[in-house]
């Protein structure tokens, strides 16, 4: 995935998105991935993050709650950009 270009990475997303609770657990892992000690290259946290808010689910928002109160300050960032998509897609 993370060889992928931009595009297809995002066309990804979009699809994995409309497969609700099934795959956010791998989504889940997949935004907590790497760390300081990691070799492999940081995950794309905000798409990853804007995915499972495309999910919508009560799963996936305990997802981003979770991402928020993380002590990983890029994965706080990425749930706060999705969840401030939720609240803008409510008022419409």
């Amino acid at each position: 995935f993370d060889q992928r270009p931009a595009d297809e990475k995002r066309a990804l997303l979009r699809a994995l998105a409309t497969r609700g609770n099934a795959v956010l657990p791998t989504l889940e892992a997949e935004l907590n991935r790497g760390g300081l000690f990691s070799r492999r290259p940081e995950p794309d946290r905000p798409s990853l993050a804007l995915c499972i808010a495309r999910i919508g689910t009560p799963e996936a928002r305990a997802i981003l709650e979770r991402g928020l109160r993380s002590g990983n300050a890029a994965i706080r960032k990425a749930c706060t950009i999705a969840e401030a998509t939720i609240g803008s897609r409510r008022h419409d």
